[in-house]
This record gives C-alpha cells, structure tokens and sequence, in this order.
C-alpha cells in the first residue's frame, strides 16, 4: 500500500447473516484470502467480488445466490472446488476466467444463461457436469460452438483445451 493508506490483510471472511447484498470489486485482490463463510441472505455474487483472491481454495456458494456475477470469481488462481447454489439462475461473463487449478465444476439444472467466457482460461478444467439430461437444454453462450473453453481469444480455433460435458447419471453429452 502507498504511504498513508491501509492495507488489509486477512484469511478469513465470515460475514453476518444480516447482510443481504456486497458491492462489487468489494473483496477483490485480497490475496490472503483462504476461507470465505458468505451469509445464507445473499441472492447476488457481484460483478468482480471475490476476483484475483489468488489463495481461495473453496468456493461454496449459499442457496440464495441466484446470479453469480461478471467476473466474480476470476483470476482465483488456486480455487480447487466449487458448489454452487442449487437455486442458481445466471454465471456472467467471465464468471470463473482464469481459474487455472478448476479441475471440474457442477452446473446445477435451475441454470438457465452462462455468459461469454465463463470459464475462459480455466486450463486444467477437464469435465463439466450439468444436472441436464442432454446439451439442447443447456443454456447460454456458444455452448455448441464451446467459446468459452478457449485459452486464447485471439486464436481460438488454434488453442482449445480438451474437456468433457457429462451428465449427473456420467452419460458423456460432449467431447472434444
């Protein structure tokens, strides 16, 4: 921090469960980060809220949250796992980018829009799981043409990571 200016530091976040709504960018670049608790009242994860929190591990999102927003949780460069609420109804933009060590995630089926590269950038994601039966009911963005998955937006036909979409019963839907 510049000369004057404070500088926070902390691992832990747990937050009141009186708290219904977060600003955005609110915890973005807290690099200490490790454990966030967020309460059971909040619907919207806001635009950048918890992006570059390069130590957060784990990532459980309450039931409330139907609307994850844009670029929420990118740059979290070590996120591992992610739950997301079983009421969720939008992943923006750019949502999970850059999320290098996801190695898999669980779309619920109450999902109905995931925006232009959702999970751009996310190079060790290997399988998509989606609470669908088949791919004509997924929702969103070039799902068919599977935009979001490209490492370089530039070149995307030239670098494409090689993933898998399977349904909850491992009926492989897609796979390149």
């Amino acid at each position: 921090a510049k000369e004057g200016e404070k500088s926070y530091s902390f691992s832990k976040l747990i937050l009141p469960d009186t708290l219904t709504a977060i600003g955005e960018k609110a915890f973005m670049n807290c690099k200490d980060l490790v454990e966030v608790s967020l309460p059971h009242s909040v619907s919207v994860l806001s635009d950048y809220i918890f992006a570059g929190c390069s130590s957060l591990k784990l990532f459980v999102s309450p039931d409330a949250v139907t609307s994850i927003g844009k670029g929420a949780l990118s740059g979290c460069s070590n996120l591992v796992a992610v739950t997301l609420s079983k009421n969720l109804k939008s992943i923006g933009d750019e949502a999970f980018a850059s999320c290098i060590m996801l190695p898999n995630i669980v779309i619920p089926g109450s999902v109905t829009s995931i925006g232009d590269d959702a999970f751009y950038d996310c190079r060790i994601l290997r399988k998509i799981i989606i609470d669908k039966d088949d791919l004509n009911s997924l929702p969103g963005a070039a799902w068919g043409g599977n935009e979001m998955y490209y490492v370089d937006k530039r070149a995307r036909g030239s670098k494409e990571y090689y993933f898998s979409i399977v349904n909850l019963k491992g009926e492989v839907l897609y796979s390149n």
